[in-house]
């Protein structure tokens, strides 16, 4: 687990914005879905931080080398499954290929 102070991991995923320049109407829209969604599944939730910089994830394997990434979907669950395949080939094979990284 890094925690990216320095923003690097969502530069190389795109520095994506939920939204790039948002309605007032959207604005609202957007907070009242995604709060629906986190009190639906129980999930404890903060609003700290600038809130529309899209993150997700980089599986590494144990030489550096990227094997899956993730850029995150608004609103989306994550594809659990896949990011299980993904670790479970990279602690099985350190040399296996890269299934999902973007350019």
């Amino acid at each position: 687990l890094y925690c990216d102070k320095s923003y690097s991991l969502y530069r190389f995923l795109g520095d994506r914005k939920a939204f790039e320049v948002p309605s007032l109407f959207t604005l609202f829209t957007s907070f009242f879905d995604a709060a629906q969604r986190v009190m639906s599944k129980g999930i404890k939730w903060n609003i700290k931080g600038e809130g529309v910089t899209k993150g997700g994830l980089i599986i590494y394997d144990s030489n550096g080398n990227p094997r899956y990434a993730y850029k995150e979907d608004m609103g989306k669950d994550l594809p659990v499954t896949d990011i299980v395949k993904a670790l479970e080939a990279v602690r099985g094979k350190a040399d296996n290929q890269a299934t999902n990284v973007p350019q």
